[in-house]
């Protein structure tokens, strides 16, 4: 009897642990940052905020000194709905900068007030916490000067930025999913249809469904290891599709409308050019890792290629593999970039983001920050 309950103990805090492993988790997906007069962020001044500031590591502010002035950034993301953290970048060096500036964030019909200390010790990043948005395009932050006239506090315009999440759940690949023999490329199950070669791939078939439980799968073999982008090529982001990416003995769920706001990025070339990112994974390279779709509704599914990609931190692709819709045997192939980060840089014409100059030392900000794919995502 003791034996068996020792099992039935044993069984149970297994159960447990693969319940809250199954919990929803959220994903760090995209990223948006702004500076003052930002053209890809719509705002809004009143009147005299003209002044300018030059910090010790000579970025340059706009400030006001003048009572109940306020500073709107309204973000170009419309259509984005769900988490986003707030950010705002703080700037050391100024003695009297503003320790009491009130922050207000307009989102998902409420207004979430705060009284936030501009002044700092170190130039760093500060959240502001985490915020609901619908993505009504009405959803704006705002700094507003609450010190009074007189005073010889200056309250500057500071970068802010956009952190967005979407849930996915987390969960143990099971025995039999990670012995599981898959042919390479892409292998479906169910009703598709060839609906043209209107793909990525212009010679090759895309495919659709329309009935609930049709699964398909994209494996890329064993060419590639480490942190990994994942995009998919223009999905019916409308339908119920659920996601499963089976990586490095975890898999994680995502469902596919969750993309569509993840996704809002216009000038991100990957974006436009129809590629939906689902996010950052970490693959061991050994085999038995893919992407699985599984239709939860009798809506309308498409099948394209799927992108694994492999970047640096600062950007630069190591490598990329795409898996189509066309059956393969043998391995697949990848492609590889050699483009260096000190080509990019050349190849830049505005500095981009906080960007250090030749010195190593100072920072500039540039009114292109945002506009392109190494700024707007991760």
């Amino acid at each position: 009897m003791e034996k068996k309950a020792i099992r039935f103990c044993l069984s149970f805090i297994l159960l447990l642990l693969i319940i809250h492993c199954s919990i929803a988790q959220e994903r760090l997906t995209s990223r948006f940052t702004y500076f003052a007069n930002d053209p890809q962020c719509y705002q809004y001044a009143s009147f005299c905020w003209q002044h300018k500031l030059v910090t010790k590591n000579r970025a340059v502010l706009n400030y006001t000194t003048d009572k109940q002035l306020h500073y709107r950034y309204t973000p170009a993301f419309k259509g984005l709905s769900g988490n986003a953290e707030v950010f705002i970048y703080k700037y050391s060096g100024v003695k009297n900068m503003d320790k009491r500036v009130l922050v207000e964030v307009f989102h998902a019909g409420k207004i979430d007030s705060l009284y936030v200390d501009f002044n700092t010790t170190k130039d760093e990043w500060v959240s502001l916490g985490k915020f609901a948005f619908k993505g009504e395009g009405r959803e704006f932050v705002q700094f507003t000067r609450i010190a009074e006239e007189g005073s010889q506090l200056i309250t500057p315009i500071l970068p802010i930025r956009f952190d967005l999440y979407y849930n996915t759940k987390t969960r143990p690949q099971t025995t039999e999913e990670s012995a599981a023999i898959l042919p390479l490329g892409l292998s479906k199950k169910g009703s598709w249809k060839t609906i043209g070669n209107s793909g990525y791939r212009s010679q090759l078939a895309s495919f659709l469904s329309t009935k609930k439980g049709d699964e398909a799968i994209w494996n890329p073999g064993k060419a590639m290891q480490g942190k990994l982008n994942i995009y998919l090529y223009k999905p019916n982001t409308t339908s119920k599709d659920v996601y499963k990416v089976a990586h490095n003995g975890k898999v994680d769920e995502i469902q596919l409308p969750n993309l569509m706001f993840a996704n809002l990025d216009l000038y991100n070339p990957v974006t436009t050019q129809g590629w939906y990112k689902m996010g950052e994974f970490d693959f061991a390279g050994k085999g038995n890792e893919y992407v699985q779709l599984q239709k939860k509704a009798n809506d309308t599914s498409v099948l394209d290629c799927i992108m694994f990609e492999k970047v640096q931190l600062d950007g630069t692709i190591l490598d990329r593999t795409i898996v189509t819709t066309a059956e393969f045997s043998g391995q697949l192939p990848s492609s590889i970039a050699t483009i260096s980060l000190e080509e990019k840089i050349a190849q830049t014409k505005y500095p981009v983001g906080l960007s250090p100059n030749n010195n190593g030392e100072s920072v500039v900000t540039s009114s292109k920050n945002g506009s392109t794919i190494y700024s707007r995502a991760l």
